[in-house]
């Protein structure tokens, strides 16, 4: 249980509510060792709370609860990603209805929406999802709900 620790700060809470698709636990803590010793920086193996890949595309997806920060070396690692123009990555501050929301679109743009609805959040995914399936090469993708 001291490795499961290492890599969950409340074991209990998640526990109680799985992600989904839920298959147990992989106890990675034991690699950052090596990074560490390559690199003589604190580098660590991260998450992703959730991602998909449509047509090349990719959209990322990072949640953390109010008042819990998103670490830098993690919004660096996303922002790596989105620096490349092909990744949208989306920042979630709540759990709950409704949601703090950071976009970084393809292509560069950045929005901070402020509070969106689960409903709202729903529909940027899923404007973004046609865009990646019907377009490969098409101009950057924004949501067309928001004024830019």
């Amino acid at each position: 249980m001291k490795s499961l620790m290492a890599q969950l700060n409340n074991e209990e809470k998640f526990l109680s509510d799985p992600p989904a698709e839920f298959d147990g636990i992989f106890r990675w803590d034991y690699l950052n060792s090596a990074f560490q010793e390559a690199t003589g920086r604190n580098i660590q193996l991260m998450d992703i709370d959730a991602h998909v890949e449509i047509g090349g595309h990719h959209l990322m997806i990072e949640t953390k609860d109010e008042g819990v920060p998103i670490k830098d070396g993690q919004r660096q690692a996303l922002l790596q990603h989105w620096a490349k123009g092909y990744t949208m990555v989306i920042f979630l501050i709540g759990k709950v209805d409704p949601i703090e929301c950071e976009i970084y679109y393809p292509g560069g743009e950045k929005q901070h929406i402020g509070t969106v609805t689960k409903k709202k959040l729903h529909a940027i995914c899923k404007q973004w999802a046609t865009w990646a399936n019907d377009s490969r090469n098409s101009p950057p993708f924004f949501y067309a709900g928001n004024a830019r």
